[in-house]
This record gives structure tokens, C-alpha cells and sequence, in this order.
């Protein structure tokens, strides 16, 4: 049984996410003089798919990581309108600046929960259909 190899992996994605969640602030957070960092998301999410379908046998290494870096992209866009979508829905605009009324905190789980939950899922149901290449 593969416990071991899978719970310190799940543990360093863990890991990597909670530190985007604290240090990088998501781009709801930004105000209008500030740039988010959209490449620091995308490598937050990629090298969290990245850790999560590297075990795998049904990739070649190839594969792995030129499919990461696609769906990872994809996971971002929507996870970035589904985040906007849900927290518009909870918390509203600010009528000042256009801004969401939700804290930042809430924003940051949100916007690296789905990007990373969405990416990861796509993989999860691949590898139910494809088949191993090395036997």
C-alpha cells in the first residue's frame, strides 16, 4: 500500500497552498494601484497539480507536465469567475470602489481552493480512464 508516499504528498500541497493562502493575496484583494501577481497563482496551482499527478503511472513525464501547465491555466480562469460568482453572491460589491466586501482571508481560501479543487479533479477522473503506459 501506497499510505506513506500519498500522505507526505497531500501534506507538501497542504503545505504550498497554505503559504500562497497567507503570503500572496489574491487578485480580489488588490486596489487599483496594485498589480496581482497572476504568475506566482499560476505557479502555486501548477506545481500543487504538478505534485498531485506526478506519482501517477498512466503519464509520461512529458504528458505530466505539459497537461499540468494546461489545465492549471483552465483551473485559473475558472476558478477566478467561480470565486467572483460565490463571493459576489455572499458578500456584495463596495459601492466606492467596485471592490468585494469579503475579507481577504475568505478570498484567498477561495480563489486557491478552487483553482487547485478544479485542476486536481480533472486529473482525478482522467486517471480513472486512461490506462497505465508502463505495465
Amino acid at each position: 500500500m501506497n499510505l506513506p508516499k500519498i500522505k507526505y504528498r497531500f501534506l507538501l500541497i497542504l503545505l504550498i497552498l497554505v503559504s500562497g493562502i497567507i503570503w500572496i493575496p489574491s487578485p480580489f484583494s488588490y486596489l487599483h494601484y496594485e498589480y496581482p501577481t497572476y504568475f506566482l497563482y499560476f505557479l502555486i496551482v501548477w506545481s500543487c497539480a504538478f505534485i498531485y499527478i506526478f506519482p501517477s503511472k498512466k503519464f509520461i513525464l512529458v504528458e505530466k507536465i505539459i497537461y499540468t501547465i494546461l489545465i492549471s491555466s483552465i483551473g485559473l480562469i475558472i476558478g477566478t469567475y467561480a470565486t467572483e460568482a460565490l463571493l459576489k453572491a455572499i458578500y456584495g460589491y463596495d459601492s466606492n470602489y467596485d471592490l468585494l466586501k469579503s475579507p481577504t482571508l475568505v478570498e484567498n481560501i477561495t480563489f486557491y481552493g478552487f483553482g487547485y479543487l478544479i485542476s486536481s479533479g480533472v486529473f482525478y477522473f482522467w486517471q480513472e480512464k486512461k490506462s497505465p503506459v508502463y505495465r
